[in-house]
């Protein structure tokens, strides 16, 4: 008998019931959100006009990422406990 998706994800999810896939991701999206809101004050009167605005904006794309990366966690997540989607067009 073959398992279906959903029934794969079901015995997996079993198998590390109790894990948070996106718990580091939580952790590092508020260490990134902490650091732009102190930015300026932190490493202003340290950096260049330039860089600090460089450093901001690595600062914002690596918050967008994890963003992303949080999001794919929680879809991650939602799979092992058992919800399967329907693909739609």
């Amino acid at each position: 008998m073959e398992m279906t998706g959903c029934q794969t994800t079901t015995c997996l999810h079993r198998s590390i019931h109790g894990s948070s896939p996106g718990h580091h991701a939580d952790a590092e999206l508020r260490a990134v959100r902490a650091a732009l809101a102190t930015a300026r004050v932190d490493v202003g009167d340290q950096l260049s006009p330039r860089a600090l605005a460089e450093f901001l904006e690595v600062l914002e794309t690596e918050q967008a990422r994890l963003i992303g990366v949080r999001r794919a966690a929680g879809l991650l997540g939602e799979a092992l406990r058992g919800h399967c989607y329907v693909p739609r067009l």
